[in-house]
């Protein structure tokens, strides 16, 4: 359903993840979400369309540009695959929360 999708929209003003952002940029969707942190550390994205956070009028701009398919990338800082250490599938993200766990937490079962 997301790679059919026009575009995925992501309201929220807070993530501490962004979870649901992940999935549709892997599934190839286009994405307009606020400008929070963690869009830009965790999914560097060509198709990440970000808006300055509480600007709703930006926000349903951009979208119409997605849907119409003028807008340009808002968030370039990073080509999708430029970071190929990034976890891509949910065994290497689990695989990944495990090392940083074990380095803050050494000696913990």
């Amino acid at each position: 359903a997301l790679a059919r999708a026009a575009a995925f929209v992501s309201p929220s003003r807070e993530e501490g993840w962004g979870i649901a952002v992940s999935e549709a940029l892997e599934a190839g969707t286009e994405v307009v979400c606020f400008d929070l942190p963690v869009y830009r550390e965790v999914h560097p994205s060509e198709r990440l369309h970000l808006v300055p956070t509480g600007d709703v009028a930006a926000f349903a701009q951009t979208l119409v540009e997605v849907l119409r398919g003028e807008a340009p990338p808002r968030n370039a800082t990073a080509p999708d695959g430029a970071d190929a250490r990034r976890p891509r599938t949910w065994e290497q993200i689990a695989a990944s929360e495990l090392l940083i766990m074990g380095a803050v937490m050494p000696g913990r079962p």
